[in-house]
């Protein structure tokens, strides 16, 4: 399995993923001399076409990007790259170069947003059950999504730390498919 260079006139496409919060981090372009600084430094390096050179990343930021993992599409011409990132992966600071909202997903970071809502409030476990016993029982939409709310506020009253709960979750239950393989291996 070769990566081919030929297919765009030297360079790769190489999508740059944090291994941690699986966001995407940034694109990049790949040439061959590039690709093999990558291998032997197991940090990336890439090939910058504006300057027309070679270039370490983090070599003048001490931003690098500690490749955990590297995998070429079906057609051997566009690079995914899972690494551990050191500071912010975008020359503006940002942590990801994709910050520049179009369409929101806004379900992306439902359990953030609900951590964020419940850090600042103090949660009486009393009235957290006591809701939860009244909504299990209920049938409409806006009864389940209270009670999805209530159980995360039970978790934090009970003194969960709620990340790392998400964390053991996600552990326990895996993405399926090729996705579980990139990332749990």
């Amino acid at each position: 399995m070769k990566p081919d260079f030929a297919k765009g006139n030297g360079l790769i496409p190489a999508i740059v993923q944090d291994v941690e919060s699986k966001q995407v981090l940034m694109l990049a372009y790949v040439n061959e001399e590039a690709y093999q600084k990558m291998l032997e430094t197991k940090q990336t390096c890439f090939y910058s076409r504006s300057r027309k050179q070679l270039w370490h990343k983090g070599e003048t930021s001490g931003h690098f990007q500690h490749i955990v993992g590297m995998y070429l599409d079906c057609d051997n011409d566009t690079f995914l790259i899972i690494v551990r990132q050191d500071g912010a992966a975008c020359h503006t600071g940002s942590y990801s170069c994709f910050f520049k909202t179009i369409m929101p997903y806004d379900l992306a970071d439902l359990n953030d947003r609900l951590y964020d809502v419940l850090e600042d409030q103090e949660i009486h476990l009393s009235k957290v059950e006591e809701d939860l016993k009244k909504k299990a029982d209920a049938h409409d939409e806006a009864a389940l999504e209270d009670l999805y709310f209530d159980l995360i506020a039970k978790l934090k009253a009970e003194g969960v730390d709620l990340r790392d709960f998400e964390a053991k979750m996600k552990a326990k239950y895996p993405l399926k498919g090729q996705v579980k393989k990139i990332f749990y291996e």
